[in-house]
């Protein structure tokens, strides 16, 4: 299932105050909507990646939440 369709299920664990873990292969686009949509606050992100190259694509995805 991927990161869109579950949106509604994160959005409820954080609204209940609750702290929430996303584990599994992310994409950029994926990494985007997940910082777009959810609060930074409680949230535990564990990125899987295949090979070393795709963490590059992933640098400079988390500066600062604002």
């Amino acid at each position: 299932m991927g990161v869109e369709r579950m949106l509604p299920l994160f959005k409820m664990v954080q609204s209940r105050g609750k702290k929430l873990i996303i584990r599994g292969k992310l994409d950029l686009a994926d990494l985007n909507l997940i910082r777009k949509e959810l609060s930074p606050r409680g949230l535990f992100l564990q990125i899987v990646i295949d090979k070393t190259r795709g963490s590059e694509a992933t640098e400079g995805i988390f500066p600062p939440w604002g």
